[in-house]
């Protein structure tokens, strides 16, 4: 149910998503913002090494092992925009390939700033080329310096405007399910919503039928009320097999010079949404037929 209609779910949002997204909220602020709950929490944990390189201790409060839990998921969309260059070398993503100590095999690579490999304005490639390979030398000698005269900006990258929205963070923290055109047509500005639930309720199995309850009470009838040849009731058979599901899809199919013999629910569903004319008649009337 949680996930957006597209993606087989009725728009509802996951509770873990949203902390998710307050807790990356919170690992923004402490990266970038400058305040006392910031500088408390860096003097308290960070005195001997870099935010990111921090892990989980015993010892720790929760939010602290919160903020470390979400930073794995969080920090590779802060990307850093030199200008004084008073960002970590090693561990701050500021050539967009994340923390460059992650691609080197030293345990403990240094507290080397960005602001020392530099002259002036440009870049000291000499020094750089003893530190990194050749090929995040040649990507960082394409990384532009601002000016210096100014403090490092900060870009949340999922968001045009450089700037962290909750929004864009639980587009790329929520979890997600393939789009599919089954929800597509069910969930369409023209179906009514009591029948675009219905469907995603037959699809879903989410109706209460025997084969569905049987597990709960021991009280219902299992048994079909279709009048020729009553079987168990299942989903299946009271919407595909059944002698009246029979006879209704039979019905408006040869009425519209369908075939919809041996297609599965959603295939039905699929083959009266690609019908000509289908998706104006619903465009305009506001219904399905």
């Amino acid at each position: 149910m949680c996930y957006p209609q597209v993606e087989g779910g009725l728009g509802f949002k996951s509770t873990s998503d949203i902390c998710n997204v307050f807790s990356s909220k919170r690992w923004w602020r402490l990266r970038v913002e400058n305040n006392i709950w910031a500088q408390f929490m860096m003097a308290k944990y960070c005195q001997r090494g870099h935010v990111v390189a921090r892990n989980v201790q015993g010892y720790q409060s929760f939010i602290w092992k919160e903020l470390l839990r979400i930073k794995a998921e969080a920090e590779p969309h802060i990307l850093w925009r030199i200008n004084e260059a008073k960002m970590s070398f090693w561990w701050d993503n500021w050539t967009g390939l994340g923390p460059l100590a992650v691609h080197l095999s030293r345990n403990n690579p240094g507290s080397l700033m960005v602001a020392d490999c530099l002259i002036e304005d440009s870049w000291d490639l000499e020094f750089i080329e003893k530190l990194v390979p050749s090929d995040i030398c040649s990507i960082i000698q394409k990384v532009d310096i601002g000016k210096r005269d100014k403090v490092d900006q900060a870009i949340w990258i999922n968001n045009p405007s450089g700037k962290f929205t909750c929004a864009s963070a639980f587009q790329i923290l929520r979890k997600k399910q393939p789009e599919s055109p089954i929800w597509k047509c069910i969930w369409h500005k023209g179906n009514l919503f009591k029948m675009a639930f219905i469907s995603w309720r037959i699809i879903k199995k989410k109706l209460p039928m025997y084969d569905r309850t049987k597990n709960f009470t021991n009280e219902s009838d299992p048994m079909c009320i279709c009048y020729n040849d009553p079987k168990e009731e299942t989903m299946l058979h009271v919407f595909m097999e059944g002698d009246l599901a029979k006879q209704v899809w039979q019905f408006f199919g040869n009425s519209l010079g369908i075939n919809i013999q041996n297609q599965t629910i959603q295939a039905r569903f699929l083959t009266w949404w690609n019908l000509p004319g289908y998706k104006g008649i619903m465009n305009k009337k506001g219904y399905s037929i």
